[in-house]
C-alpha cells in the first residue's frame, strides 16, 4: 500500500511541474563552444586490484549536463 501512495505522490509532482524545465541559451562563443565532451581513463593505477577507472563530463555552453 505504501508503494501505491508513493507512486501517486510522484505522479502528482510530475503533473504539477510539467511546464518547468531548464533553458540553455545558445550564443556563439569561442570560450564555450556549444556541446563538448571530455573523457579520461586510467588502466592499472589501482595497485590493490588493478582495476581500471574512467570518467566523463559532457558540457553545454560551459555548464555540465552529464557526468
Amino acid at each position: 500500500m505504501r508503494d501505491h501512495v508513493a507512486a501517486c505522490r510522484v505522479f502528482r509532482y510530475l503533473q504539477g511541474t510539467k511546464d518547468l524545465g531548464i533553458l540553455f541559451k545558445y550564443k556563439e562563443d569561442s570560450k564555450h563552444p556549444g556541446l563538448v565532451a571530455y573523457a579520461d581513463s586510467d588502466w592499472g593505477a589501482d595497485t590493490e586490484g588493478r582495476r581500471s577507472t574512467s570518467g566523463y563530463v559532457v558540457m553545454f555552453n560551459g555548464a555540465p549536463v552529464s557526468w
